[in-house]
């Protein structure tokens, strides 16, 4: 795999855990407390960003 493969595999990683977070935002809402006091949702983002 060359430079450039490598890199798109990357880049299309890094948008699936944003589409990821940005699912759990629909499936949770966008409040601060919310996020805060559901672990699940907490650690889904959480997860995500990790990996991003």
């Amino acid at each position: 795999m060359d430079k450039i493969d490598r890199d798109i595999v990357i880049i299309k990683a890094v948008l699936q855990h944003c589409k990821n977070i940005y699912s759990a935002q629909k499936r949770f809402g966008k409040n601060m407390e919310t996020f805060t006091k559901d672990t699940d949702y907490f650690n889904s983002v959480c997860m995500s960003l990790l990996q991003i």
